[in-house]
């Protein structure tokens, strides 16, 4: 059987590099003031940002039905069977829509899988799960074992300030302006819930840094591991911290990546993330 996998474009790959990974990608609809992009297609990461510093308003949007029902029809035309991971469900309708996509065009052809996950892990799973697909493991395989990515990483998001958050209805005008006038700093992530939460609240960058070290190494360990520097507009920002995870985690595998407009609408420019991932479980 051929099997061809597919993400949503929080995996931040361009048509070249979707190719190296041997991935197709749908991707999340841009809405700047009625001027539609899509998401590292015709628009790149770097030019979101900053497009976001002159409105803070600009719009994100789930993958567009029709071009996705397209996408999957002419897959379908090579392939025998496609499999599609979404981000978490309770963070877009993707996941809904790849459901409903299935159901038209034959769910005998079409999974649709809410990862629980995405960005750096997403491109661990595409390599994981090409691999699979050449030993000729089962669409059911591939799924039972690509699923368990989200339990073999950790996303951390570290927002420069509020104004992201406030902008994106995450927090209120008040708890951003105490925010700022106190210079506390705010450490998001990823929980198994879906929901990107919060983790640390403090008043240094180095205290930050260390309680997410101190989180890895007890949750997924600090062995056989790529980690992915993630950046918004400014990567000199991940050079300090990037320094002290490189003294912690010394034998891991670094990468760094772009922050997709999907999750950085919400946090802003200045933003850095760090996503730890299992390479093998």
């Amino acid at each position: 059987m051929k099997i061809k996998l597919v993400f949503d474009s929080t995996i931040v790959l361009n048509a070249e590099e979707a190719k190296k990974y041997n991935v197709a990608i749908t991707p999340f609809i841009i809405n700047d003031n009625g001027k539609i992009y899509h998401d590292n297609v015709d628009i790149k990461p770097m030019d979101f940002y900053g497009l976001w510093e002159k409105n803070n308003r600009i719009l994100t949007s789930q993958p567009n039905i029709g071009e996705t029902t397209e996408l999957f029809n002419e897959i379908l035309k090579e392939y025998d069977h496609i499999i599609y991971f979404t981000i978490p469900e309770v963070l877009s309708g993707t996941y809904a829509t790849g459901k409903m996509i299935a159901q038209e065009i034959g769910e005998s052809k079409i999974s649709v899988v809410d990862a629980g996950t995405g960005v750096g892990a997403f491109r661990v799973m595409a390599e994981v799960g090409n691999k699979m697909i050449e030993e000729g493991k089962s669409v059911e395989e591939i799924i039972e074992h690509l699923e368990k990515a989200k339990d073999n990483s950790l996303l951390f998001v570290l927002p420069a300030n509020m104004d992201g958050l406030k902008a994106g209805g995450r927090v209120n005008n008040i708890t951003a302006s105490i925010f700022g006038m106190i210079k506390l700093k705010i450490g998001l992530y990823l929980a198994k819930s879906g929901y990107i939460e919060k983790y640390e609240i403090s008043r240094t960058d180095s205290k930050m840094i260390s309680r997410i070290i101190s989180k890895v190494k007890q949750d997924i360990g600090s062995d056989d591991l790529i980690i992915y520097l993630i950046y918004t507009d400014d990567k000199s920002l991940l050079d300090t911290p990037t320094e002290t995870i490189k003294k912690e985690f010394p034998n891991s595998q670094f990468e760094y990546m772009e922050l997709s407009p999907t999750l950085g609408a919400h946090t802003g420019p200045k933003t850095i993330s760090f996503h730890f991932c299992k390479k093998h479980w």
